[in-house]
């Protein structure tokens, strides 16, 4: 993020992330995926040779207002 600066009031941003939890509590980062999603046929969605990208999210110190970004 460039100007690190909020859209909605100037406020500060600040860095982070939302994590996703699996089983025995392991975070995984969400991403974005490049394409509409194919089912798998075992369980969730095929991700095998599509372009992804972890999300890096920007919280607002002064209204909390929250912005991600797939670098």
């Amino acid at each position: 993020m460039a100007d690190n600066k909020c859209g909605k009031c100037n406020g500060a941003m600040a860095v982070g992330f939302i994590p996703d939890f699996a089983p025995y509590n392991y975070a995984l980062i969400p991403s974005w995926h490049e394409d509409q999603p194919r089912k798998s046929i075992w369980w969730g969605h095929k991700t095998k040779g599509v372009r992804s990208y972890p999300l890096v999210a920007y919280r607002c110190a002064a209204c909390g207002f929250i912005e991600l970004y797939a670098r």
